[in-house]
Parts: structure tokens; sequence; C-alpha cells
């Protein structure tokens, strides 16, 4: 984040800054934010640029994924600095709240697949009791 605005405060001769993100935004995968002149922001997702392979999708927007890979003389990484989007912060709120949702929705699975292991486990139980 910290190169990016240095590279953009160059670049268009203004003066940018940074902000790394809370957990709420961590949950909706936005590292930080990048912060134009006029106080608006661009949310950026920081990854290995091996990340790519993994098939996932990039969601989330508006936010913006930055791919880096450290090479022997240091860090590079691939972002075009004319894609960058920068909104109102509370339009963030949107893509922080459905990623709220949506952990609450795995934590309920997972408490739900949990529930039915045990109780497969005490019926097992109570089958082995009845039969000894």
């Amino acid at each position: 984040l910290k190169d990016i605005v240095r590279r953009l405060s160059v670049e268009r001769e203004q003066e940018y800054s940074y902000c790394n993100g809370d957990a709420d935004d961590e949950r909706a995968q936005i590292d930080g934010y990048i912060i134009n002149p006029d106080n608006k922001v661009c949310g950026l997702q920081v990854k290995s640029d091996s990340y790519k392979s993994h098939n996932t999708v990039e969601r989330n927007a508006p936010v913006k994924y930055v791919y880096y890979k450290l090479n022997p003389d240091g860090l590079s990484y691939e972002f075009n600095l004319d894609e960058l989007v920068f909104v109102e912060k509370i339009q963030y709120e949107d893509v922080k709240e459905a990623a709220k949702v949506a952990e609450q929705q795995k934590k309920a699975k997972a408490e739900e697949r949990k529930k039915r292991k045990e109780e497969r486990v005490h019926k097992k139980s109570e089958k082995r009791k009845k039969t000894s």
C-alpha cells in the first residue's frame, strides 16, 4: 500500500495516503484503502501472484486486487494505477455487511455439521450399549 501511494503521489502530482483495514475490512477481503486528495477511498486486496492459480473469483467490487511477486532484487507487483476507482468509504459498508452475513452462514453450517456428527456418534454409542 505504501509503495502504491508513493507511485500515485508522484505520477499524479497529488498527495495520496493509505490506511490498513480493520477486522471487518479483512473479513470482506479488504487489506487496506488508498485515500485520494478528496478523501475518497479505493479498497485493495493484496495477494501473492501464486494466488491466481487457486481458481478463486475476484469479488467484492469495488475492491481492487493487487498481485505481488518476491524477486531476488525486491518486490514487484502487477497493478494498473488507472484502474483505481475512488468512492466514498460508506460504499464499502455493503461489501463488509455481505462478508459478515457470509461468515455467519458459514459458522452456522459448520455448527450444524458438528451437531449432526455428534448425533451420529451418540446414536452409534447407544446402539453399542443395547447390543452389549
